[in-house]
């Protein structure tokens, strides 16, 4: 910028920078909730996404309530309950596919441990235990003591309430965790698929009626979602000025600079 006094160069400066940022801008990543299900309506998914599940299970119904969870989540109404028998029992499997590109997964719910869990040290009737896989790894295991044994585990997760009475099947109390807060539920993932599955297992699991797992407020949001605008998009107004102004400097230079040569 030879031939320009410091104020004009400070100006172009300022101009050309705020252009870089302005263009560097219409690329930006956000943050975006591909799947949302209360159990009291239809699921909600994002255009573009294929959703299949939760599966095997039915919708049991809220006693007294609602219990509030975090970021305005609620165990109200109705909510998917899972009573399979077995060890392992047959699990419930949230598929989405067809992901936009993104760099990061948060899954969020609220987890009910309904009647008559057994934990890991219950002697006769343990262990009773829920776990959860993403995209087929298992990475955590719950469970708690409503009858036998001492073990509470909730893993990073929430207790909102702890031996209450929140499902209609007054057998055992039950216990209720807002999973948010889980860290294994915030991760890592690029691909253009993903799986939650909860499935409970263990030599003591009996499943019915008599012990059983239920989830509410479910929800997928993905994170660094690129969003790209069309590459024929107008530039804004300001964007514009910026420009024109970038230009009428940049001839000002070179007019000096012929003028001094």
């Amino acid at each position: 910028m030879q031939g320009m006094n410091r104020s004009a160069k400070g100006v172009l400066s300022a101009a050309l920078a705020a252009v870089g940022l302005g263009l560097s801008a219409t690329a930006s990543a956000l943050d975006v909730t591909v799947y949302a299900n209360d159990y009291d309506s239809p699921a909600t998914v994002a255009g573009g996404i294929t959703a299949t599940g939760l599966t095997n299970g039915s919708l049991g119904t809220v006693a007294g309530g609602p219990y509030a969870g975090l970021a305005g989540k609620s165990w109200a109404g109705s909510f998917f309950q899972n009573q399979s028998t077995g060890n392992p029992a047959t699990g419930s499997t949230l598929t989405l596919t067809g992901l936009p590109t993104h760099t990061g997964v948060h899954i969020d719910f609220l987890l009910g441990l309904l009647n008559s869990w057994d934990s890991r040290n219950g002697g006769c009737c343990s262990p009773d235990n829920v776990d959860l896989y993403i995209d087929g790894t298992a990475v955590a295991h719950y469970t708690y003591n409503t009858a036998l044994g001492t073990i509470k585990d909730i893993g990073g997760g929430t207790l909102l309430v702890e031996y209450g009475q929140i499902d209609t099947n007054f057998f055992y109390s039950d216990v209720l965790a807002d999973m948010s807060t889980e860290g294994v539920l915030t991760f890592a993932h690029s691909a253009s698929s993903l799986t939650l599955m909860l499935q409970a297992s263990g030599a003591g699991w009996q499943g019915g009626g008599d012990e059983y797992w239920g989830v509410d407020d479910l929800s997928v949001t993905l994170t660094g979602v690129v969003r790209t605008p069309p590459t024929n998009q107008t530039p804004e107004p300001a964007m514009l000025g910026l420009l024109g102004l970038a230009a009428i400097l940049g001839g000002a230079a070179r007019r000096r600079a012929r003028l001094q040569a």
